[in-house]
C-alpha cells in the first residue's frame, strides 16, 4: 500500500489548487529567502520538495545555482516546463527527500510551504534534516517553512470552500491529537459536472519547541524565526507560518 505523499502530488493536486500562487508571489518569496539567508549571487541552493518548481526558478532567476528535488515525476515535469519558459537552468532530481546522498555541497537549503512532516514518525522527519546537514558546506544555512500549529488548532475542524468559473472545491481539515497530525480531505466539482476526490493527506504538525530541538539535535543553530515568507515577527497566536532560519553549528 502506497503512502499518501506518493499519491497526492499529481495532476489532481494541481487541478484542485489551480495554478497555486503565480510567479510574482514566488519572486517575492525568493527575494525574502535571499535576504533572510544572506545569499551571495551564485550561491548553490537546494530546494527540497520543490514541487512544480516556482521557487527553484525564481531563485535561479536571481543568479543562484539551484537544484530542485522532488519525488513527483509529474510535478518535476511541470517544473522543467516552467524553467524553460522563463529561460533558466535548474538541476532537477527525482528522489525521496530523505535520500540526499551524493548531492551538493550546497550553500543553503530551502524547504517551503510545509514540505515536511510527511513521514510516520519524528525519527524519519529528523532524517530529512540530518540529510540536509550532510550536504551543506561550511557555513551552510537552512530555511524551513512550516504551518504555525496554534491558529490551526484554534479553528479545527474546519472546511475551506473555493469557487471559480472552472470548479468548486472543498478541503475538510481535522486534527488527530494523539499523533499531532493535520488531516485533510479534498473534493472538487468541475463546472463540467461530476465529483472528484483528491487523495487525503496526513501531515505532522510541529510546535516551536519541537522544531528548535530537532534542528539543534541535527547540528544546526537557530538564527531566526519569522511569521511568514516576509520580514514579519513570529506571533504564535496569529502568524500563519513558522519560517525558521538556521546555520550549520560551529561554522
Amino acid at each position: 500500500m502506497s503512502e499518501w505523499w506518493q499519491d497526492l502530488f499529481d495532476e489532481r493536486y494541481l487541478e484542485f489548487y489551480g495554478s497555486l500562487d503565480g510567479p510574482v508571489t514566488a519572486d517575492g518569496d525568493a527575494e525574502f529567502i535571499e535576504r533572510a539567508l544572506d545569499l551571495d549571487r551564485g550561491s548553490r541552493v537546494l530546494d527540497l520538495g520543490c514541487g512544480q518548481g516556482r521557487h527553484s526558478v525564481a531563485l535561479a532567476l536571481r543568479g543562484h545555482a539551484v537544484t530542485g528535488l522532488d519525488l513527483s515525476a509529474f510535478l518535476l515535469g511541470r517544473a522543467r516546463e516552467l524553467a524553460a519558459a522563463r529561460g533558466v537552468d535548474v538541476t532537477w532530481v527525482e528522489r525521496d527527500m530523505r535520500e540526499t546522498r551524493g548531492l551538493g555541497p550546497f550553500d543553503a537549503c530551502v524547504s517551503l510551504f510545509t514540505a515536511f512532516g510527511y513521514f510516520a514518525d519524528e525519527e524519519e522527519d529528523a532524517r530529512v534534516i540530518d540529510g540536509v546537514r550532510s550536504v551543506l558546506g561550511p557555513g551552510g544555512k537552512l530555511l524551513l517553512d512550516l504551518d504555525n500549529p496554534f491558529p490551526i488548532l484554534h479553528r479545527a475542524p474546519y472546511e475551506v470552500w473555493n469557487e471559480t468559473a472552472a470548479q468548486v472545491t472543498c478541503e475538510s481539515v481535522g486534527f488527530d491529537p494523539l499523533e499531532a497530525r493535520l488531516l485533510a480531505r479534498r473534493v472538487r466539482r468541475p463546472a463540467s459536472g461530476g465529483r472528484h476526490e483528491v487523495p487525503a493527506s496526513s501531515v505532522r504538525l510541529y510546535f516551536p519547541h519541537e522544531v528548535s530541538r530537532m534542528l539543534e539535535r541535527c547540528g544546526f543553530e537557530v538564527e531566526g524565526l519569522f511569521g511568514a515568507l516576509r520580514d514579519e515577527t513570529y506571533d504564535w497566536r496569529r502568524s500563519p507560518r513558522m519560517v525558521w532560519t538556521a546555520r550549520v553549528r560551529g561554522s
